[in-house]
């Protein structure tokens, strides 16, 4: 009897978290169209943001990347939490750095790490500024300029020398924030020999920028 009992119990258990299951992926399946639906108000798509945030399914993260090019200044300060809420740092630093994927997805991993400025993705956007793709290379020295640089100053000074006049660009004005003598030589040397006009700006900027601080 005590056996039966206990399967009877397990049965019930069983029975239980499937449906609990069932229950979550309908409410993400709901709360995912809420978030993609262009006929909802922002304001709407928002507050399905925040709920899939909550809701704790790493499924959520891919369309809250996706929200992210929603406009309205209030975006990103709903979604930014609510992918910290899914851990997202993880696996868009995998991503980043995962040749098998599409160019398109690691871009867009890259890009969630700029919104998120978790020091967990630094390490994958200093390998990114290796990548074949001048695009990825950019967008990486971008989301390092806005946080990150310090922790890839190494890559960032060998990206000055990068063929992409959109990765120098990019990786002068990150390493504007990096006030350090490597790297104070390092622009100047790259300014002696910059032959576009807007690159070069980007790196009289960041010297002005490292002059300022050092004063």
């Amino acid at each position: 009897m005590q056996k039966i009992k206990s399967i009877l119990y397990l049965v019930i258990l069983f029975c239980l978290s499937t449906q609990a299951h069932a229950q979550s992926s309908a409410t993400f399946e709901a709360l995912s169209s809420h978030l993609q639906n262009s006929n909802l108000t922002i304001s709407q798509r928002l507050q399905a943001a925040k709920q899939l945030g909550q809701l704790g399914d790493p499924r959520g993260i891919d369309p809250l990347l996706q929200a992210l090019k929603l406009p309205g200044e209030e975006v990103p300060e709903v979604i930014v939490p609510a992918l910290k809420q899914l851990k997202a740092a993880d696996l868009l630093s995998q991503r980043a750095v995962d040749e098998k994927l599409s160019i398109s997805e690691r871009i867009a991993a890259v890009n969630g790490l700029r919104y998120l400025k978790d020091p967990i993705g630094f390490p994958a956007l200093a390998k990114v500024l290796n990548s074949p793709d001048a695009k990825l290379r950019a967008d990486a020295a971008w989301a390092l300029g806005v946080a990150g640089a310090s922790q890839a100053e190494p890559e960032l000074i060998r990206a000055l020398n990068d063929p992409d006049k959109d990765v120098r660009y990019f990786v002068a004005d990150a390493l504007g924030t990096v006030p350090s003598a490597a790297v104070g030589s390092a622009l100047e040397a790259r300014l002696k020999i910059e032959q576009d006009p807007t690159v070069k700006y980007a790196l009289q900027q960041a010297m002005a920028k490292i002059s300022r601080k050092a004063d």
